[in-house]
C-alpha cells in the first residue's frame, strides 16, 4: 500500500514539473556553440534565457546592430570584456534598443570598439520606452556624426549602466560619451575618459572644416526642457570618475540643459571646454544636486553656471577657489583635493588628502568606483574610498531543528540565530536541502519532507552592507517506513590547499558513511567543467587557470543512494607582481642584447628578471634586484649576466611595484647595426598593428611576438593585399620569424615575393605582446618599434631632421575609414602654418612620404615638426636616418604626449639628442632631472618652451653643470602635455637608436 502511494506522488510530481516548472526553466545558448551569430541567438532566445558568447573578436552581418528584439534576457560574454569584443567596424553601432526593452534585458562583459551612426548614437542607442541594464562593459573609439559618440539614450527610456569604462569616443555635436534626451538614466561606477565633441565637419569635395553648434558635452550632454510633466526620474549619475574629456562648446564632463541630475560621489578633474565649464556646465535653474564630489583642477573654469537663471545645490564638496555664487548647499571645501598621482590619472585619495571623512553619509552609496565599502563613520567625498573601513560581517550563532531524523511525511521547524557587531541582520535564507529554500527576517523556518533521503541543511544570514555569514551543517535523514535503505552521509569533504598561485595543484579529501550499507563511490566535480568518478575518497586536481571555483563531492551507498557534499571553494590567483616584458633576446656571436629597468616611483622597488626559452620554460637563473632605490637603474648586458644566454629567448621582470619603464637594444658585434624598443606591458587588447612594413628587395621585416597568458593562442596575421596567415602560440611560447618567413616557411631571401605587402594587422591577439624590426640587408641600418593596438585622431611627428639626415613618416588608418589626412606643420617657435591635405599613397589605409618640399608640396621651409590629423583613428611612426645609409632610427607617434615621464639612457661613447614639442596652447617650464643608477640627483635644470614651440639639443646643452655621470634624464611639464624624444648615436657613427619620452 505505501509502495502504491509512493508510486502516485511521483507521478503527480512529475504533472506538477511538466506545466509549471518548465516554463520557468532557462537555458543556456552559446555563441558560436549553438549559434553562429549573437543574433541568431537572441532570435532563439526565450524570456530568462542567456546568450553566452565564447572568447574572441565579432564583426559583421549578425554581428553588429543587434536588437534584444524586446526579450528579457542576458547577453554576455563568457570571461569578461577583455575577452570578448564587437568590433563594429564604422558599419553601423553595437546595440539598438528600441522595443520596450525591460531591466532584465541585460547586456554585460563586452568590449565594443569602432561602432558609427552618422546621426546618433555610435556605440549603443537606446530609445522608445526601453529600459535595459547595460555592466561591465568598455565602449571604446565610436563616433557619432550627430550626438552621442558612445550611447544614446533618447525619449523616456530609463537605462541603468553599472561598471562600465567608456573611452576615446567622440561625437560632432553633443555628448561624446552619452549624449541624454528627455529622460533620466541612472550610471553607476563607470570611469568615462578622454571622449570629447569635436564642433565641426568636414566637406568631402573641399576639405574645408564647417563649425556647427552646441559641440556641448564633451562626457555626457543632458536635455530635459519641460521635464516637469513627463519625467520618471532624474538623471543620477554615483560613483563615477570624469577625466580627459574635451568640449569644443561647454561642458567638458557634462553638460546639463534644463535637465535635472543628481551628481552624488563623483571625481571630475583634468577636463576642459572650449567655452566654459570645463568640469560642469549648468544652464537654467533645474533641481540639480551634486554632493560628496570633486569637481576640481579642470582646465578652466570648473564649474560653469551659463545663464543668469542657473543654479545648482552643491554640499560636502571640493570646488574650485573662485565660483559662482549662483549656488546653494553647505560644507564645501575649497582646497587640493591631493590625489595620489593625478599627471599618471590616479585618482585614489593620498593618505593625508582632505577628502577623506569629509562627505555626508545621508543617500551616500554603499560602495565606491572599486566596489569597496565606504565607512558609515565617516564617508569619504569622490568616486574613491580611501579604504580604511572594513566591514564586520555577521555570525551565525546557532542553528537548530526541533527533529533531525523520522519517517516521511516529517515536519521539521528550524531556529536560526545570528549577531552584527556594525549593523543589523537584514535577511535570513535557509536551504532546506530538498532543492527548496526560503527568506524572512525572523530565522524561524518549516519544511515537510515527503521523500526518503539526507538533506544537508544549512542558514545563511546577511547584515545591512550585503555581507553574509553561513552556519555549519546540519542533516536532516528522512526514510520512508517500508524502505530500509538509507542514503549515505558525507561527513567531511576538504581542499588542500584551498588557494594559490595557478597552475594550482589541490588534493581533495571526501569522507563519508553510511548507517545501513556501505560507500561504493565518489564523483567529484571540480567547479572548472571536469568530472571525475572513482572508488576511494581522495582525488588530486590543477587548476590550469586563475579563477574561483565551486567543487563538491557526491557518494553512491551499494543500494544506490546518494549524497552530496557541502561545497567547497577553490581560489587560483593569477601570477603576483607586476611584469615587464623584454619580448626577444640576440646573444650570440652576431649579437648581444642590453636591458634596462628604471624605477620612476617614490619607493624603492625590488623584482627579478627571468629568463624563458621559446616554449615559455626558464632557461637561466633569475637575476634579483633587491631594493632598488627610488630613481634608481638597472642595466643588463644578457651575455654577461645570464647563463645560456645564447638559449633565452625573451626575458620577463617581475617586480612589487607598478612604477617602471625599461627598454631592450640589439646591437651587432660588429658594432655597426643597433636599435632600442621600448619595453612591454600586459594590457587587453584584440588587435595589434604593424603599420609598416619594409618589403622592398633590399629590406627586410620580422616580428617577435610572446604569449603571455596559460592558454595556447591563435592569432591571425592579415596582410594589406588580402593575404593572412595564423600563429599558434602556446602558454608562455615566444615565436620570432621574417615576414617572409612567415609567408613561405623558407629561409631569409627564398620566396614568395612580398612587394605587395606594406602594412597588417594582427586580430585576435589578447593576451600576446609582440614587437617589429625592420632594416636593410645591404646597409647596416635597423629600426623597430612595439606592435600596439593605440589609434589617435592626432599623431605627432615632433621632430624633422635635414642636413646629411633624411626624415620619414607613415601614418596608417587600420580600419580604412579615413579618405584623407590633414597635415599641420609648425616652426621652432610655434609658428602654426597652413594645414595641408593629403591622401593615402600605399594602398586605402597608408600614407608614407619622406618629409621635405619635393615630397610634400606647399610644406613651408622653416616647418620644424609636424601633427597629422584625421577624422578617424589612425596610427604612425616616424624614422630618421643618415643619407650616406649607416644610421637609421625611429619610434611610435601615437599617444606619446606626456606631462611628465624618462630618457631612460644617455650615451656613453658617442652622444644623446633630446628633443621637445609643446602640444599646448601656452607656454609651459619643464624641469629636467638628471640621475645616476643609484637614483641619486646629478643636475637638475629648467627649460622653457612656448606653445606650440620646439627644442632640440644635445642632452648635456640642457644642464649648466656636468652631468658626466648621470645614465638618465626625467622630465616634468608644468602646464602643458609635451612631446618628448631621444636619440643616442655611437662615436663611429655608425649606431643609432631612438625612443620616445617613457
Amino acid at each position: 500500500m505505501k509502495k502504491t502511494r509512493f508510486f502516485v506522488l511521483l507521478l503527480a510530481a512529475a504533472f506538477i514539473f511538466c506545466f509549471y516548472a518548465s516554463p520557468g526553466i532557462s537555458a543556456t545558448i552559446r555563441v558560436p556553440k549553438d549559434k553562429a551569430t549573437i543574433q541568431a541567438a537572441i532570435k532563439a532566445a526565450s524570456p530568462g534565457d542567456t546568450v553566452l558568447v565564447a572568447d574572441g573578436s565579432y564583426s559583421g552581418p549578425g554581428n553588429i546592430n543587434l536588437d534584444f528584439l524586446g526579450k528579457s534576457i542576458t547577453v554576455r560574454s563568457e570571461n569578461g570584456p577583455g575577452k570578448c569584443l564587437i568590433n563594429c567596424q564604422d558599419e553601423g553601432r553595437a546595440f539598438d534598443f528600441h522595443s520596450g526593452e525591460s531591466s532584465h534585458s541585460i547586456l554585460s562583459g563586452f568590449t565594443i570598439k569602432n561602432g558609427y551612426d552618422e546621426k546618433i548614437g555610435g556605440g549603443i542607442y537606446i530609445h522608445k520606452k526601453s529600459n535595459p541594464t547595460i555592466s561591465n562593459c568598455v565602449i571604446r573609439s565610436c563616433a557619432s556624426g550627430g550626438n552621442g559618440g558612445a550611447l544614446a539614450i533618447y525619449t523616456d527610456s530609463y537605462p541603468t549602466i553599472n561598471d562600465c569604462i567608456i573611452e576615446n569616443n567622440d561625437a560632432v555635436r553633443r555628448g561624446g560619451a552619452i549624449f541624454v534626451y528627455y529622460t533620466g538614466p541612472s550610471i553607476n561606477r563607470c570611469i568615462i575618459r578622454n571622449n570629447q565633441t569635436i564642433g565641426f565637419i568636414v566637406d568631402e569635395e573641399t576639405a574645408e572644416k564647417e563649425e556647427v553648434t552646441l559641440a556641448d558635452g564633451g562626457g555626457i550632454y543632458s536635455y530635459c526642457e519641460g521635464y516637469e510633466t513627463f519625467l520618471k526620474q532624474n538623471l543620477t549619475i554615483t560613483n563615477c570618475l570624469f577625466y580627459g574629456n574635451d568640449a569644443a562648446g561647454l561642458g567638458g564632463a557634462i553638460s546639463l540643459n534644463h535637465s535635472p541630475a543628481l551628481i552624488m560621489n563623483c571625481t571630475i578633474a583634468d577636463n576642459q571646454a572650449d567655452d566654459g565649464g570645463s568640469g560642469i556646465n549648468i544652464e537654467y535653474k533645474e533641481d540639480i544636486k551634486i554632493i560628496n564630489s570633486i569637481i576640481n583642477l579642470n582646465k578652466g573654469n570648473d564649474i560653469n553656471f551659463h545663464l543668469c537663471s542657473a543654479s545648482a545645490y552643491i554640499s560636502h564638496s571640493f570646488l574650485p577657489y573662485f565660483i559662482s555664487v549662483r549656488m546653494t548647499g553647505e560644507n564645501n571645501s575649497f582646497k587640493d583635493p591631493l590625489f595620489v598621482n593625478r599627471y599618471k590619472h590616479d585618482y585614489h585619495l593620498a593618505a593625508n588628502s582632505p577628502c577623506i571623512d569629509f562627505g555626508t553619509g545621508e543617500g551616500a552609496p554603499a560602495d565606491d568606483l572599486e566596489g569597496k565599502s565606504r565607512s558609515p563613520k565617516g564617508i569619504d567625498v569622490g568616486a574613491y574610498e580611501y579604504g580604511i573601513f572594513v566591514n564586520q560581517p555577521p555570525v551565525v550563532t546557532s542553528f537548530a531543528a526541533d527533529h533531525t531524523s523520522g519517517e516521511t511525511p516529517l515536519q521539521v521547524h528550524f531556529t536560526c540565530k545570528a549577531g552584527d557587531k556594525d549593523g543589523t541582520i537584514t535577511s535570513y535564507t535557509i536551504d532546506f536541502g530538498d532543492g527548496s529554500e526560503e527568506s524572512n527576517t525572523t530565522g524561524i523556518f518549516s519544511n515537510v519532507y515527503d521523500t526518503s533521503g539526507t538533506f544537508l541543511t544549512h542558514c545563511t544570514v546577511t547584515d545591512d552592507r550585503g555581507a553574509q555569514d553561513t552556519s555549519k551543517t546540519l542533516p536532516i535523514r528522512v526514510v520512508w517506513s517500508s524502505q530500509a535503505n538509507q542514503n549515505p552521509l558525507v561527513t567531511s569533504f576538504t581542499a588542500t590547499p584551498s588557494t594559490g598561485e595557478a597552475p594550482l595543484d589541490v588534493s581533495f579529501t571526501c569522507e563519508a558513511e553510511d548507517v545501513d550499507g556501505s560507500v561504493t563511490g565518489y564523483t567529484w566535480n571540480y567547479g572548472d567543467g571536469h568530472q571525475e568518478t572513482g572508488a576511494m575518497g581522495k582525488s588530486r586536481h590543477i587548476y590550469e587557470a586563475a579563477g574561483v571555483y565551486t567543487a563538491t563531492c557526491t557518494v553512491v551507498d551499494d543500494e544506490g543512494g546518494t549524497s552530496v557534499s557541502q561545497p567547497v571553494q577553490v581560489t587560483a590567483t593569477g601570477k603576483t607582481g607586476y611584469n615587464v616584458y623584454f619580448l626577444h633576446v640576440a646573444s650570440n656571436n652576431s649579437w648581444h642584447t642590453e636591458i634596462c629597468v628604471v624605477n620612476t616611483g617614490s619607493e624603492p622597488l625590488s623584482g627579478t628578471f627571468q629568463p624563458y626559452d621559446n616554449g615559455g620554460q626558464p632557461v637561466s637563473a633569475a637575476i634579483t634586484v633587491a631594493n632598488l632605490a627610488p630613481h634608481g637603474r638597472r642595466q643588463i648586458i644578457v651575455g654577461q649576466e645570464f647563463e645560456n644566454a645564447g638559449d633565452i629567448a625573451y626575458i620577463v621582470f617581475t617586480s612589487d611595484r607598478d612604477e617602471t619603464a625599461g627598454y631592450i637594444k640589439f646591437f651587432s658585434a660588429d658594432n655597426r647595426s643597433r636599435v632600442a624598443v621600448p619595453a612591454a606591458r600586459e594590457s587587453n587588447h584584440q588587435e595589434l598593428y604593424l603599420p609598416h612594413i619594409a618589403s622592398g628587395d633590399s629590406w627586410w621585416t620580422g616580428i617577435s611576438l610572446v604569449n603571455t597568458t596559460r592558454e595556447t593562442k591563435t592569432v591571425s596575421l592579415d596582410f594589406d593585399n588580402g593575404s593572412s596567415k595564423s600563429i599558434t602560440l602556446g602558454p608562455g611560447a615566444h615565436y620570432a620569424k621574417t615576414i617572409r618567413d612567415i609567408l613561405s616557411g623558407g629561409l631569409l631571401g627564398e620566396t614568395p615575393q612580398i612587394g605587395d605587402i606594406h602594412s597588417a594587422t594582427m586580430h585576435h591577439c589578447d593576451g600576446v605582446l609582440g614587437l617589429e624590426l625592420f632594416g636593410r640587408l645591404d646597409l647596416p641600418q635597423l629600426s623597430g618599434m612595439l606592435m600596439k593596438e593605440e589609434t589617435a585622431r592626432v599623431i605627432t611627428f615632433p621632430h624633422l631632421a635635414n642636413h646629411v639626415w633624411w626624415t620619414g613618416i607613415v601614418a596608417f588608418d587600420p580600419s580604412a575609414a579615413n579618405s584623407q589626412l590633414i597635415l599641420h606643420p609648425y616652426g621652432n617657435q610655434g609658428q602654426v602654418f597652413d594645414p595641408i591635405t593629403v591622401f593615402f599613397n600605399q594602398g586605402d589605409n597608408k600614407y608614407i612620404t619622406i618629409v621635405n618640399q619635393e615630397e610634400i608640396k606647399d610644406l613651408p621651409t622653416e616647418t620644424a615638426w609636424l601633427s597629422v590629423e584625421a577624422e578617424h583613428p589612425i596610427t604612425g611612426f616616424e624614422l630618421f636616418g643618415t643619407l650616406q645609409g649607416n644610421q637609421l632610427a625611429g619610434y611610435t607617434a601615437v599617444n606619446i604626449n606626456k606631462r611628465s615621464g624618462i630618457f631612460p639612457k644617455l650615451e656613453k661613447n658617442g652622444w644623446t639628442g633630446i628633443a621637445f614639442v609643446n602640444v599646448g596652447g601656452e607656454e609651459t617650464s619643464i624641469t629636467l632631472t638628471a640621475y645616476d643608477d643609484a637614483g641619486t640627483t646629478v643636475a637638475t635644470a629648467e627649460t622653457l618652451l612656448a606653445a606650440r614651440a620646439k627644442t632640440v639639443r644635445y642632452a648635456r646643452e640642457l644642464f649648466t653643470t656636468d652631468i658626466s655621470k648621470a645614465t638618465y634624464i626625467a622630465f616634468q611639464s608644468e602646464k602643458t602635455d609635451v612631446v618628448g624624444f631621444q636619440l643616442n648615436s655611437s662615436s663611429n657613427k655608425m649606431m643609432l637608436d631612438g625612443l620616445p619620452g617613457m
